[in-house]
């Protein structure tokens, strides 16, 4: 339940008004020949409600609106996302749907944000050598010249600098949460340098309701020995998974109680 204050009293809402069974389909898609992905949801309170859904590129750029900012109905709702705005470059797309509740006496705002990912046809997705680990570990890329593998490790399987790497960021207050996984050759170059590949952690939804969005993907960096979070990267507590975009192999792993940047939004 939340609270919002009109003046003279304070109305207790329990509802949500964009309610969680929100949908895209595809989540990974490519702008070409017509393709298109569908953003479907629902909005829900008082006859009268307002909505929007605006696309952000991976900079969190605004790029593609939709909505009804006009007072409408609730009930069922989608949008329909042609790529328009991205110039059809691959990577981490978001998602904000903002839905506003409102009557003569009370007004509650809401809001849901998801991923979609575009990226060209039929890609060659690796996953981690044991899928029964938690989190679990996905990599997507369209061309790499040569095998790609992701091989899971704990602490007692890594190198020295590694662990003392892992050690120096706890000490900072941020978890290490389950695995270390490591992408190998070292030399791979994905999609020719071009664009990134996606890589994914899939977590259970303990650490889900546990920690959210305060969960983050490091990668090592062997030449200061030093883990640093991703630039790139959408933590989607809808499905339980953090996506990034990556460029080169290495050693990737969830750390709990990431650097609290908030992103930057621009051109709205």
């Amino acid at each position: 339940a939340y609270s919002v204050n009109f003046g003279y009293f304070i109305q207790t809402l329990t509802d949500k008004v964009v309610n969680q069974n929100v949908s895209v389909t595809p989540d990974i898609f490519f702008p070409t020949g017509g393709v298109a992905t569908t953003i479907s949801f629902e909005v829900s309170g008082a006859p009268m409600l307002e909505w929007t859904c605006y696309i952000y590129d991976d900079a969190w750029h605004y790029i593609w609106f939709a909505g009804a900012e006009s007072p409408g109905l609730p009930g069922n709702k989608s949008v329909s996302w042609d790529g328009s705005g991205s110039n059809n470059i691959p990577g981490i797309y978001s998602y904000i749907i903002t839905a506003i509740n409102w009557n003569m006496y009370w007004k509650t705002r809401d809001t849901y944000t998801g991923s979609i990912i575009l990226y060209p046809s039929n890609p060659t997705i690796v996953n981690n050598d044991n899928v029964t680990t938690n989190p679990s570990v996905s990599l997507m890329f369209q061309t790499s010249g040569q095998p790609v593998n992701i091989t899971t490790q704990d602490r007692t399987q890594l190198p020295t600098d590694v662990v003392y790497a892992i050690s120096t960021l706890e000490s900072a207050g941020k978890n290490l949460l389950g695995n270390v996984y490591q992408v190998t050759p070292e030399n791979v170059g994905f999609n020719n340098g071009n664009f990134p590949a996606i890589l994914t952690f899939h977590y259970d939804t303990i650490a889900n309701m546990l920690y959210g969005p305060d969960l983050g993907i490091y990668k090592y960096d062997p030449i200061s020995s030093t883990w640093n979070l991703l630039p790139t990267q959408f933590v989607d507590t809808g499905r339980s998974e953090i996506t990034a975009e990556i460029t080169t192999a290495s050693y990737y792993a969830i750390f709990i109680l990431k650097d609290d940047i908030q992103p930057e939004i621009k051109n709205v």
